[in-house]
């Protein structure tokens, strides 16, 4: 493998006796092909005329790890004293690090233990576990150990996936279309004759050099392609692969057959090339759509991608996570949700967490953050407790109250979201009219039945919000704020809560909090609770910055400049949180108030603006009167309490 030596590597020292020169050479052919070990192996990295002793030393003293190869014969033979030399060198080097650093691995070339014949003062050897090499899984053991010395180091040990496209002149177009979707997959590096062969190159040696270090072949295959002229390149093409793929083992994939016409490749190639591969199971993409046939490929180049590259497979998610694509991100979701064996398993934790990433890389396109937070949000709604789960993956608290400065009550830092509300609706006591009675009206102002303005034929129904079972608002959505609520339904909300105070996560999150009044904000409070301070009440945002309207409209806000097109968490925008910690009082949803419209009694203030409203509308001086009876779903709520 031709290997960039840009790339960050780390350095194995290979310590050999003469005698044990043909171990050594099976360690060096077993580890020479990955891109990210810089090996040293003296027959093949001494020079001629070079200090051999001060070279082995410089390159003992740089390595990262050294492979101790040792066999009784190497200390009975007399020339084991460059051997013990080496050796007394990389334990004394050894002996600066702490006994969990691993500076070197034993490697047992005969099996036999080397406490049977070291000498006394290089025994303590044998403190470390070694690897047996007539151990079959001797390799992978080695390996094993040096890649977690890579990752620690900060060493990418994966590569590109090489990918060979072999085709037909006649089949080109297939083969156009094969290249195009390989192309969306950042981890796989595809090679196509049209696209990759530069003028002058000598074009055979280019293919065939490329069909040699491809790491997965893809043979498009058609009856026509071999009826016409010029086929004999293509089968040359094809022997070669078939040549290298001859070497491998049965079990290892290197090449793929793909019928581009349905027929029977036997039944015309010549016999050698046809029977083997009649022998390989082949894709037909004649039937179906082609993004069902690219559906069935995919696995196999995963496989071949983890086999062959060091890609993980939660390499290979996270990158179809953050494409952009809808197609790639949800392929992903069902694979997880297909692989997993239980909702809490590793690919599931795994997965919490790259969508976290994602939605807090304020670099990502907005419609992938979104479609994160989405996912995220329905990930965790398979959970029994949504909050304490937020909790332990987001590090915040939905149910979390903050104290409003310049004020006498604390306000709770998310809108009330469909989980919350939900708890509401389903409680027992809902249609209890102690709920629905006294609903403040504003804090100059009377207090007013609530009970007068339920119609008479539902006081004792469940009256569920605007929008509850639609599925882009609605309970679906859990960490999304509720909508679709009127100002006496929030306010309702607010009295039960209050009740059940006790017997609530809000109470646990709130330790000392003894509420006095649960209720609606004050719109004064609101703008307070949001950042503005006196004399500045056209503060334009929650958030002290210079920020482009783009800008804002990216990362501090859910308005219509962002193209989401509804609600989202309320958890999404951390950026947009006012100075003291309170989100979404910009954009998402607008928040009911208790103060009066100074123009009609009858209507109450709205502010905060909205998904579906302009930048502008979201700034902290825009109001929105509306009457308290009416409902939309751009308008949701939150509570403040009055303490003791």
């Amino acid at each position: 493998m031709i290997s960039d030596p840009t790339q960050k590597k780390i350095k194995v020292f290979i310590c050999y006796a003469t005698v044990d020169l043909e171990f050594a050479r099976k360690v060096y052919e077993w580890l020479k092909p990955f891109g990210w070990i810089d090996l040293w192996f003296a027959v093949e990295d001494l020079l001629p005329g070079q200090a051999w002793q001060n070279e082995i030393e410089k390159s003992i003293k740089d390595a990262d790890i050294t492979l101790i190869l040792l066999s009784e014969d190497a200390f009975s033979q007399k020339g084991d004293l460059y051997h013990l030399r080496e050796i007394r060198q990389v334990l004394s080097k050894a002996a600066g690090f702490p006994d969990s650093h691993v500076t070197f691995i034993p490697l047992l070339v005969d099996g036999v233990n080397p406490k049977d014949y070291l000498p006394e003062n290089i025994c303590n050897l044998v403190q470390r576990h070694w690897v047996d090499l007539s151990f079959e899984k001797a390799e992978i053991e080695i390996q094993t150990v040096l890649k977690k010395i890579a990752r620690e180091k900060g060493v990418q040990i994966s590569r590109k996936m090489k990918v060979f496209i072999c085709y037909a002149t006649p089949d080109l177009n297939f083969a156009q279309k094969v290249y195009g979707w390989l192309q969306q997959f950042d981890w796989i590096a595809p090679w196509f004759a049209i696209e990759d062969l530069l003028p002058g190159q000598a074009w055979e040696e280019e293919i065939k050099k490329s069909i040699e270090t491809a790491d997965i072949t893809l043979i498009l295959l058609s009856e026509q392609a071999f009826k016409r002229e010029g086929k004999l390149y293509n089968l040359r093409e094809i022997r070669d692969v078939l040549e290298k793929a001859l070497l491998r083992p049965d079990h290892e994939v290197s090449a793929i057959p793909i019928l581009l016409d349905g027929v029977i490749p036997k039944d015309y190639l010549p016999g050698n090339i046809g029977n083997y591969l009649a022998t390989r199971q082949w894709i037909d993409i004649s039937q179906g759509t082609w993004a069902d046939n690219f559906r069935k490929l995919r696995p196999i180049l995963e496989l071949r991608a983890i086999e062959k590259c060091e890609i993980e497979i939660n390499t290979l998610l996270e990158k179809d996570l953050s494409s952009g694509n809808s197609a790639r991100f949800n392929q992903a979701i069902e694979r997880v949700h297909e692989e997993a064996d239980h909702i809490n398993g590793s690919q599931h934790r795994f997965l919490r967490n790259a969508l976290l990433n994602i939605i807090s890389n304020s670099e990502t396109v907005m419609t992938t953050r979104f479609m994160a937070a989405h996912q995220l949000d329905i990930e965790l709604a398979e959970d029994s407790n949504y909050g304490r789960e937020l909790k332990d993956i987001l590090e915040l608290n939905i149910y979390k109250a903050v104290p409003v400065p310049r004020s006498s009550v604390y306000m709770f830092q998310y809108p009330v979201t469909n989980i919350q509300y939900e708890r509401f609706l389903t409680d027992d006591s809902f249609a209890n009219l102690k709920h629905w009675m006294n609903l403040l009206i504003s804090v100059d102002a009377p207090y007013l039945e609530g009970k007068e303005w339920i119609p008479e034929s539902k006081v004792f129904q469940i009256l569920e919000p605007h929008r509850w079972h639609d599925p882009k608002f609605g309970k679906l959505r859990r960490g999304f704020p509720v909508v679709g609520i009127t100002f006496y339904e929030a306010a309702a909300y607010c009295n039960w809560l209050m009740v059940n105070w006790d017997d609530l996560p809000e109470k646990e999150a709130n330790p000392g909090l003894r509420p006095r009044k649960i209720r609606l904000p004050t719109e004064d409070e609101w703008l307070k609770a949001a950042g503005v301070l006196p004399g500045h009440e056209k503060s334009d945002f929650p958030w002290r910055s210079d920020a482009s309207e783009t800008d804002v409209a990216w990362h501090h806000a859910n308005v219509k400049e962002s193209l989401i097109g509804q609600t989202t968490p309320v958890w999404m925008f951390p950026s947009g949180a006012s100075p003291n910690g309170i989100f979404d009082m910009a954009g998402n949803v607008m928040e009911w108030t208790t103060t009066l419209n100074p123009h009609a009694n009858d209507q109450f203030i709205l502010h905060g603006g909205c998904w579906s409203y302009p930048l502008q509308d979201a700034r902290l001086s825009r109001k929105f009167p509306y009457n308290p009876d009416k409902a939309n779903y751009t308008i949701g709520f939150r509570a403040v309490v009055e303490y003791k």
